[in-house]
């Protein structure tokens, strides 16, 4: 593997810019950008807009959790119960370079840890039996009893 492959390799966010002076750094070659590009291209890369993929979202572990909470989603409608259906997200911008290296015919995937910054929630609910539909909006972060009490109020609500 060349020197342009372990860059690109360690982050594919890297412009032609930081490869050059981490050639530079590395191996006191000195090169431009277009020969860069020329190399890269060589090599079957091309600058694709990233895909951002949360580190944690397809983890084993998380994969056993959906399918459980599948599971138990379907015993209650065989049961007969009313399903309220809440869902909570938030709107985080990670602020990170648009586009990256890839290879030619594979996604430009850049793995982020799940935020710890500001964020804008939403939360709404849906009844399947009286299609009651509640939205409530908040900054900041969300506490157990928060998302407790959304479930109590409106699910009675939407039950009752």
């Amino acid at each position: 593997m060349c020197k342009l492959e372990e860059y690109i390799e360690e982050d594919c966010r890297h412009t032609l810019t930081d490869l050059r002076d981490f050639l530079f750094s590395d191996l006191r070659i000195s090169v431009g950008k277009s020969s860069i590009h020329r190399a890269l291209q060589g090599m079957l890369y091309s600058v694709k807009r990233v895909h951002i993929e949360k580190a944690t979202m397809n983890s084993a572990a998380n994969k056993a959790k959906r399918k459980e909470v599948i599971e138990n989603l379907n015993k209650h409608i065989d049961a007969g119960n009313t399903i309220f259906f809440q869902d909570k997200t938030n709107f985080n911008l990670y602020l990170s370079q648009p586009t990256c290296w890839s290879r030619v015919e594979e996604r430009a995937v850049v793995a982020l840890p799940p935020s710890q910054g500001e964020n804008l929630h939403v939360q709404g609910g849906v009844s399947s039996g009286t299609c009651i539909v509640l939205l409530k909006t908040y900054e900041g972060s969300v506490k157990k009893e928060e998302n407790a009490r959304f479930r109590f109020v409106h699910g009675y609500l939407a039950h009752g």
